[in-house]
């Protein structure tokens, strides 16, 4: 018998980094880098509103409740250097 593969539950990532699209991936690293919602808009060519869904989804995905906290996940994994 053949399941549907969208009706199983789904499997957690080992990583969930790797739960990020490309796009978040872009988000998480220029939130850590400090920049604003409008700044990090400007930088991407999307509204401002649309990176905090992407912030949101950043943060949902790799379990964390702030933004203070995926800084931090950015730093100890290394996506921004911290000595410049």
């Amino acid at each position: 018998m053949l399941v549907d593969a969208s009706l199983r539950p789904r499997q957690a990532a080992a990583d969930p980094y790797d739960e990020l699209t490309a796009r978040e991936r872009e988000v998480l690293v220029l939130l850590a880098q400090g920049l604003t919602a409008a700044a990090m808009g400007e930088r991407l060519f999307i509204s401002p509103r649309t990176v905090e869904h992407h912030r949101a989804a950043i943060l949902r995905k790799l379990g964390l409740r702030q933004h203070s906290d995926a800084i931090k996940y950015a730093i100890r994994r290394g996506l921004i250097d911290i000595d410049n």
